[in-house]
Protein backbone atom coordinates (compact mmCIF):
# COMPACT_ATOMS: atom_id res chain seq x y z
CA UNK A 1 0.00 0.00 0.00
CA UNK A 2 1.31 3.36 -0.73
CA UNK A 3 2.19 5.76 2.18
CA UNK A 4 3.44 9.21 2.38
CA UNK A 5 6.15 9.99 5.15
CA UNK A 6 6.60 13.41 6.28
CA UNK A 7 9.71 14.42 8.16
CA UNK A 8 8.90 17.79 10.03
CA UNK A 9 11.43 20.62 11.16
CA UNK A 10 11.61 22.53 8.26
CA UNK A 11 9.14 25.38 7.75
CA UNK A 12 6.81 25.21 4.43
CA UNK A 13 6.53 27.82 2.39
CA UNK A 14 5.22 28.37 -1.35
CA UNK A 15 1.95 28.26 -3.41
CA UNK A 16 0.19 25.72 -4.68
CA UNK A 17 -3.35 25.49 -6.52
CA UNK A 18 -6.38 24.21 -4.81
CA UNK A 19 -8.65 21.78 -7.31
CA UNK A 20 -12.19 22.87 -7.08
CA UNK A 21 -14.33 20.57 -5.30
CA UNK A 22 -16.33 17.78 -6.21
CA UNK A 23 -19.09 17.80 -4.13
CA UNK A 24 -19.68 21.61 -4.84
CA UNK A 25 -19.29 21.14 -8.31
CA UNK A 26 -22.05 18.38 -8.81
CA UNK A 27 -25.20 20.58 -7.40
CA UNK A 28 -24.16 23.70 -9.26
CA UNK A 29 -23.87 21.79 -12.10
CA UNK A 30 -27.58 20.53 -11.33
CA UNK A 31 -28.89 24.33 -10.59
CA UNK A 32 -28.34 24.72 -14.75
CA UNK A 33 -31.50 22.66 -15.14
CA UNK A 34 -33.63 25.45 -13.22
CA UNK A 35 -33.35 28.05 -16.01
CA UNK A 36 -33.11 28.39 -19.19
CA UNK A 37 -30.17 30.72 -19.19
CA UNK A 38 -26.46 30.10 -19.75
CA UNK A 39 -24.71 28.90 -16.61
CA UNK A 40 -20.19 29.23 -16.47
CA UNK A 41 -18.54 27.08 -13.93
CA UNK A 42 -14.32 27.52 -13.64
CA UNK A 43 -12.35 25.38 -12.34
CA UNK A 44 -14.34 21.91 -12.13
CA UNK A 45 -11.79 19.18 -11.19
CA UNK A 46 -11.63 16.44 -13.84
CA UNK A 47 -12.98 13.26 -12.13
CA UNK A 48 -15.72 10.69 -13.21
CA UNK A 49 -18.81 11.80 -11.07
CA UNK A 50 -18.52 14.94 -13.23
CA UNK A 51 -17.98 13.12 -16.30
CA UNK A 52 -21.49 10.83 -15.04
CA UNK A 53 -23.14 14.22 -14.30
CA UNK A 54 -22.75 15.56 -17.83
CA UNK A 55 -23.97 12.58 -19.45
CA UNK A 56 -26.71 12.75 -17.18
CA UNK A 57 -27.63 16.56 -17.85
CA UNK A 58 -27.28 16.11 -21.64
CA UNK A 59 -29.50 13.23 -21.67
CA UNK A 60 -32.18 16.19 -20.23
CA UNK A 61 -31.04 18.68 -22.61
CA UNK A 62 -28.69 20.45 -21.13
CA UNK A 63 -26.27 21.60 -23.77
CA UNK A 64 -22.69 21.51 -22.28
CA UNK A 65 -19.34 23.32 -23.38
CA UNK A 66 -15.95 22.20 -22.10
CA UNK A 67 -12.53 24.50 -22.35
CA UNK A 68 -9.23 24.21 -20.43
CA UNK A 69 -9.08 25.85 -16.82
CA UNK A 70 -8.28 29.56 -16.49
CA UNK A 71 -6.17 31.68 -14.73
CA UNK A 72 -3.63 28.58 -14.20
CA UNK A 73 -5.78 26.18 -12.98
CA UNK A 74 -4.36 23.74 -15.43
CA UNK A 75 -5.90 20.52 -13.30
CA UNK A 76 -9.62 22.14 -13.56
CA UNK A 77 -11.95 22.48 -16.33
CA UNK A 78 -14.56 25.45 -17.09
CA UNK A 79 -17.92 24.22 -17.78
CA UNK A 80 -20.82 26.39 -19.74
CA UNK A 81 -23.85 24.69 -19.21
CA UNK A 82 -27.60 25.68 -20.61
CA UNK A 83 -30.59 24.23 -19.94
CA UNK A 84 -32.78 26.17 -23.17
CA UNK A 85 -35.34 22.95 -23.07
CA UNK A 86 -36.00 20.08 -21.22
CA UNK A 87 -35.83 17.35 -23.31
CA UNK A 88 -36.89 14.49 -20.71
CA UNK A 89 -38.17 14.80 -17.40
CA UNK A 90 -36.91 10.70 -16.47
CA UNK A 91 -33.43 9.89 -15.39
CA UNK A 92 -32.65 6.44 -17.03
CA UNK A 93 -31.64 4.19 -14.08
CA UNK A 94 -28.46 2.90 -16.38
CA UNK A 95 -26.91 6.41 -15.68
CA UNK A 96 -27.98 7.10 -12.40
CA UNK A 97 -26.88 3.60 -10.61
CA UNK A 98 -23.47 4.92 -11.17
CA UNK A 99 -23.81 8.27 -9.03
CA UNK A 100 -25.43 8.82 -5.85
CA UNK A 101 -25.48 12.50 -6.49
CA UNK A 102 -27.65 11.81 -9.58
CA UNK A 103 -30.73 12.28 -7.14
CA UNK A 104 -30.06 15.81 -6.99
CA UNK A 105 -31.53 16.60 -10.47
CA UNK A 106 -34.69 15.06 -8.64
CA UNK A 107 -35.64 18.71 -7.26
CA UNK A 108 -34.67 20.53 -9.90
CA UNK A 109 -36.74 18.70 -12.77
CA UNK A 110 -40.03 18.54 -10.30
CA UNK A 111 -39.18 22.62 -10.08
CA UNK A 112 -39.17 23.55 -13.61
CA UNK A 113 -40.94 20.74 -15.27
CA UNK A 114 -43.83 20.08 -12.50
CA UNK A 115 -42.90 15.83 -12.59
CA UNK A 116 -39.56 14.25 -12.66
CA UNK A 117 -38.84 10.27 -12.62
CA UNK A 118 -35.40 9.78 -11.15
CA UNK A 119 -33.99 5.84 -10.50
CA UNK A 120 -33.53 5.11 -7.22
CA UNK A 121 -29.31 6.22 -7.23
CA UNK A 122 -26.40 3.88 -6.71
CA UNK A 123 -22.65 4.80 -6.76
CA UNK A 124 -22.33 4.16 -2.86
CA UNK A 125 -20.27 1.17 -1.21
CA UNK A 126 -19.88 2.67 2.08
CA UNK A 127 -23.10 1.42 3.77
CA UNK A 128 -27.23 2.76 3.69
CA UNK A 129 -27.21 6.17 2.48
CA UNK A 130 -31.22 7.06 2.36
CA UNK A 131 -32.45 9.65 0.28
CA UNK A 132 -35.30 10.51 2.70
CA UNK A 133 -34.02 14.05 3.45
CA UNK A 134 -34.80 14.66 -0.43
CA UNK A 135 -38.12 13.65 -0.12
CA UNK A 136 -39.29 15.50 2.60
CA UNK A 137 -37.14 18.74 1.25
CA UNK A 138 -39.93 18.05 -2.10
CA UNK A 139 -43.21 17.48 0.37
CA UNK A 140 -42.40 20.89 2.47
CA UNK A 141 -42.15 22.61 -0.74
CA UNK A 142 -45.53 20.63 -2.13
CA UNK A 143 -44.82 17.73 -3.66
CA UNK A 144 -47.97 15.27 -3.59
CA UNK A 145 -47.24 11.73 -1.64
CA UNK A 146 -49.23 9.86 -4.43
CA UNK A 147 -46.72 11.49 -6.74
CA UNK A 148 -43.57 10.52 -4.89
CA UNK A 149 -44.76 6.88 -4.66
CA UNK A 150 -45.73 6.42 -8.11
CA UNK A 151 -42.32 7.40 -8.83
CA UNK A 152 -40.47 5.23 -6.31
CA UNK A 153 -43.25 2.30 -7.37
CA UNK A 154 -42.20 3.04 -11.21
CA UNK A 155 -38.86 2.69 -11.08
CA UNK A 156 -38.74 -0.54 -8.56
CA UNK A 157 -41.94 -2.22 -10.72
CA UNK A 158 -39.33 -1.86 -13.60
CA UNK A 159 -36.33 -3.16 -12.43
CA UNK A 160 -37.79 -6.03 -10.91
CA UNK A 161 -39.47 -6.87 -14.26
CA UNK A 162 -36.12 -6.44 -15.77
CA UNK A 163 -34.72 -8.88 -13.27
CA UNK A 164 -37.36 -11.47 -13.83
CA UNK A 165 -36.97 -11.53 -17.62
CA UNK A 166 -33.22 -11.72 -17.50
CA UNK A 167 -32.99 -14.38 -14.99
CA UNK A 168 -35.57 -16.14 -17.15
CA UNK A 169 -33.72 -15.69 -19.83
CA UNK A 170 -30.30 -16.80 -18.35
CA UNK A 171 -31.45 -19.86 -16.35
CA UNK A 172 -33.55 -21.69 -19.59
CA UNK A 173 -31.09 -20.77 -21.59
CA UNK A 174 -28.10 -22.62 -19.17
CA UNK A 175 -30.82 -25.70 -18.92
CA UNK A 176 -31.46 -25.78 -22.73
CA UNK A 177 -27.48 -26.26 -23.65
CA UNK A 178 -27.19 -28.43 -20.93
CA UNK A 179 -30.09 -30.75 -22.18
CA UNK A 180 -28.77 -30.36 -25.88
CA UNK A 181 -24.76 -30.83 -25.09
CA UNK A 182 -24.86 -32.39 -22.17
CA UNK A 183 -21.93 -29.91 -21.06
CA UNK A 184 -22.31 -30.61 -17.27
CA UNK A 185 -21.35 -34.49 -16.94
CA UNK A 186 -21.17 -36.93 -13.73
CA UNK A 187 -18.67 -39.50 -12.63
CA UNK A 188 -20.25 -42.80 -13.91
CA UNK A 189 -18.78 -44.77 -11.18
CA UNK A 190 -20.52 -43.43 -8.93
CA UNK A 191 -24.32 -42.22 -10.46
CA UNK A 192 -26.48 -44.39 -12.65
CA UNK A 193 -26.23 -41.31 -15.75
CA UNK A 194 -23.61 -39.35 -16.68
CA UNK A 195 -25.60 -36.17 -17.18
CA UNK A 196 -27.47 -33.82 -15.30
CA UNK A 197 -30.71 -34.39 -16.74
CA UNK A 198 -33.11 -31.35 -17.08
CA UNK A 199 -36.88 -31.33 -16.98
CA UNK A 200 -38.82 -28.35 -18.47
CA UNK A 201 -41.77 -27.69 -16.15
CA UNK A 202 -42.80 -24.67 -16.90
CA UNK A 203 -46.04 -24.37 -13.84
CA UNK A 204 -43.04 -24.24 -11.19
CA UNK A 205 -41.34 -21.87 -13.08
CA UNK A 206 -44.32 -19.73 -13.23
CA UNK A 207 -45.27 -20.27 -9.68
CA UNK A 208 -41.23 -19.31 -8.50
CA UNK A 209 -41.72 -16.25 -10.90
CA UNK A 210 -44.81 -15.40 -8.86
CA UNK A 211 -43.42 -15.75 -5.38
CA UNK A 212 -40.31 -13.61 -6.45
CA UNK A 213 -42.84 -10.46 -7.76
CA UNK A 214 -44.71 -11.00 -4.51
CA UNK A 215 -41.93 -10.69 -2.10
CA UNK A 216 -39.90 -8.44 -3.72
CA UNK A 217 -43.03 -5.82 -4.38
CA UNK A 218 -43.41 -6.29 -0.72
CA UNK A 219 -39.81 -5.13 -0.03
CA UNK A 220 -39.94 -2.26 -2.02
CA UNK A 221 -43.63 -1.07 -1.06
CA UNK A 222 -42.95 -0.97 2.74
CA UNK A 223 -39.83 1.33 2.25
CA UNK A 224 -41.97 3.14 -0.52
CA UNK A 225 -44.72 3.71 2.01
CA UNK A 226 -41.83 4.90 5.25
CA UNK A 227 -40.56 7.86 3.33
CA UNK A 228 -43.70 9.38 1.79
CA UNK A 229 -45.10 9.81 5.20
CA UNK A 230 -41.80 10.96 6.68
CA UNK A 231 -41.71 14.59 7.81
CA UNK A 232 -39.19 17.15 7.40
CA UNK A 233 -37.67 16.74 11.02
CA UNK A 234 -38.06 13.16 11.07
CA UNK A 235 -35.81 13.05 7.75
CA UNK A 236 -33.12 14.71 8.67
CA UNK A 237 -32.57 13.29 12.20
CA UNK A 238 -33.12 10.02 10.57
CA UNK A 239 -30.49 10.43 7.58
Amino acid sequence: MDRIRIRGGRQLKGEIRISGSKNASLPLMVTALLSDKKLTLHNVPRLADITTMIQLLKQHGVEIGAAPGENGHTHGTTLTLQAAKISSTTAPYDIVRKMRASVLVLGALLAREGVARVSLPGGCAIGARPVDLHIAGLKAMGAQNRLIRSVFIFNGMNLIARGLLYGNLVGLGLCFIQDSFHLFRLNAHDYYMSYVPIEWNWSTVIVLNVIVFVVVSIVLLLPTRFITRIQPVQAIRFD
